[in-house]
């Protein structure tokens, strides 16, 4: 009991243990406060970036079902031109005929039913001759002089959406006839587009402007046929972000919006886009609190590490403090200065580095012999040590990496850890640093290597492991890329894209912008199918990326359809090298299903000058006009803004 009580007295007096035990609660407030900060930090991280993906994919979810519905329409409207261009008076002859082309058509096209409608009120169709009830009355009218999209309840309470277009000089068992309609089945579109990817359930409708649901499908908590409008205004459905007033005057108008919505006891956010030239409203939502939990479940790993990490690291500062004690009053700093005459602030950086790093050795650069300070056991063993701990720096570091260090790393890291090259740069720095990664167990974790130079000149290595480091960072990284990238092309995605090309426009930096369509997509899909047409997507995507440099805007606008804008091009004739130089790649595009068909694309484009400001809507338009006109050439075409 003397003995141990002489012992704690001298303990006591000695400046060693005072500093050092000091030096240990100032190290555990450090880890204390870092952990809290950590933490809060997290989840502030957490809530930012929830808010801003939940907007994103929502709305280019939105954007892009509405760009999808608004084809629907376009397609059908297209395929009943086609058909009343190709019909002949030999499928006029008799009701057999008319039937049997009006099924090639359906066929054809993929439709779900054509059918025309004469003055006297017959309707014909592939299989069946009825006289019109009230429901096609409107579509009887003279008044009819262009196409009309209306819905009608054709089987019970079912909607069918019809797209009617007016016939000229065209009779058939001497009755004229006066409309060609299509069928749509909304709802079946609509059902497509309700998915549900783990377990992100996103839902989709169409209304009219007045709110009314013009299909049978449900919205989320909004029960079918429910007027949307309706529904937001009643008392106990709770608006962030915009009044119901302010949603009505959105839709009148042809805006588009964002809002969070509680609804039948759920919290729902809400993106509303108008579908182009149909008078509709598409609304996409998802329920608030799926990319918040997908979200959280990644930073909530990251606040349980750090509150491991808290735990660990305060027993292992109780524990060095005392260790450290030990170590320094019988053996370190008596070995130490025999064999190396290092000062005492030099003891001082190799005791920072024994609590920081895992393995810790003192190096003679003229002769390579290398005294570890600190060895873990495993790394121990490995070597086969000598007595005293002392190895040659080469030999050491040669089994170290063909034992431990990761195949892709091995050549760096011979010559990152060669003594000639840490010499080389300890002349330059006092401290040379830099990671690698290494094999354990079958699994590849990250370490990082220090070295310092000492005033002896001696020089002291240190290793440990970084994968927390490493693995958070990654974390922020995927989050932050999910906000701005396309999935399937990884390009930048149409929000992140308009939005840089907007902001460069509105500064005044004018440049080269382009619109990109392929042609005849449908086609791929129809023919070989959704994977080779994805491949041409990707392909496509890959050739415009490779064909404009690094810093200029390359983004997908959905479907088939690119963009890009490069600030740094204000000439025509540098703009046509760089689509000369892009089409010419895209005649080399081989895949296997095509054969020697590639496909081509359709541009639309404009050179800004420097210091012009310009309004991106304004543009975009303009360009798109040219777009179209570049559809109506040969494939590889491209149309200026002049």
């Amino acid at each position: 009991m003397k003995k141990i009580k002489l012992f704690l007295n001298r303990m006591l007096k000695s400046k060693t243990f005072i500093i050092t035990f000091l030096g240990s609660i100032l190290l555990l407030l450090v880890f204390v406060t870092t952990t809290m900060w950590i933490a809060y930090t997290s989840r502030s991280f957490t809530e930012e970036t929830a808010g801003k993906v939940s907007e994103f994919y929502i709305e280019e979810l939105a954007l892009n079902r509405a760009k999808d519905v608004s084809e629907i329409l376009r397609r059908n409207y297209g395929y009943l031109i086609n058909s009343l261009k190709v019909i002949t008076e030999e499928d006029l002859k008799s009701v057999k005929s008319l039937r049997s082309y009006l099924s090639k058509i359906k066929t054809l096209y993929g439709i779900f039913s054509i059918s025309f409608i004469d003055d006297k009120g017959y309707i014909y169709n592939d299989y069946s001759t009825t006289t019109s009830h009230n429901s096609y009355l409107n579509l009887l009218s003279d008044s009819i002089t262009e196409p009309v999209f209306c819905t009608m309840n054709l089987y019970g309470a079912k909607k069918q959406v019809i797209l009617a277009v007016p016939v000229n000089n065209l009779s058939f068992l001497g009755n004229e006839l006066k409309v060609c309609y299509v069928q749509i089945d909304i709802d079946a579109f609509l059902k497509g587009m309700t998915g549900k990817i783990e377990g992100m359930e996103t839902f989709s409708n169409l209304y009219y402007k007045n709110g009314e649901c013009l299909t049978n499908s449900g919205f989320g908590t909004f029960a079918p046929g429910k007027n949307f409008l309706t529904e937001l205004s009643k008392a106990d459905t709770k608006i962030e972000g915009k009044s119901s007033e302010e949603i009505v005057e959105d839709f009148m108008n042809g805006r588009e919006g964002f809002v969070s919505v509680v609804h039948g006891g759920q919290e729902s956010l809400i993106y509303y886009v108008p579908v182009e030239n149909a008078s509709w409203y598409l609304t996409v939502s998802i329920y608030h609190n799926v990319i918040t939990e997908h979200i959280y479940s990644i930073t909530s790993r990251i606040i349980k590490n750090s509150r491991t990490q808290l735990i660990l690291l305060s027993f292992l500062a109780i524990l060095l403090a005392f260790q450290i004690i030990y170590l320094v009053k019988r053996n370190a700093h008596i070995t130490l200065k025999k064999q190396a005459s290092i000062s005492e602030e030099q003891l001082m950086v190799i005791d920072a580095l024994c609590k920081d790093y895992i393995n810790v050795s003192l190096i003679n650069p003229e002769n390579g012999e290398t005294r570890f300070i600190q060895l873990d056991k495993k790394y121990f063993e490995v070597l086969d040590s000598k007595t005293d701990y002392i190895f040659d720096y080469d030999l050491m570091v040669s089994r170290y990496i063909g034992d431990k260090v990761y195949t892709e790393d091995v050549e760096y890291v011979k010559k990152a850890m060669s003594l000639p090259v840490v010499i080389k740069n300890l002349e330059k720095s006092d401290e040379y640093v830099s990671s690698y990664r290494i094999i354990e167990n079958q699994e590849i974790h990250f370490y990082q290597f220090i070295f310092l130079k000492l005033r002896n000149k001696n020089i002291v290595g240190a290793f440990k492991n970084i994968d927390e480091l490493v693995n958070a960072a990654k974390e922020r990284e995927t989050l932050i890329t999910l906000s701005e990238t396309d999935l399937m092309t990884k390009l930048f995605n149409r929000v992140f894209g308009e939005r840089k090309v907007t902001e460069s426009l509105k500064s005044g930096k004018g440049g080269f912008f382009i619109l990109l369509d392929i042609d005849k997509f449908k086609h791929f899909n129809d023919t070989y199918g959704h994977g080779v047409g994805d491949k041409v997507i990707i392909s496509v995507a890959e050739l415009l990326k490779k064909s404009f440099r690094d810093d200029d805007i390359v983004f997908r606008l959905g479907g088939d359809e690119f963009s890009a804008y490069a600030s740094s091009v204000h000439s025509k004739k540098d703009a046509e090298r760089i689509i000369s130089r892009f089409f010419k790649k895209i005649e080399e595009i081989h895949i296997d299903e095509l054969g020697d068909c590639p496909p081509t694309v359709s541009l639309g484009a404009i050179v800004i000058p420097s210091g012009e400001k310009k309004v991106f809507s304004t543009v975009y338009k303009s360009v798109d006009e040219c777009l179209y006109q570049s559809k109506k050439l040969s494939g590889n075409a491209v149309t200026f803004v002049e």
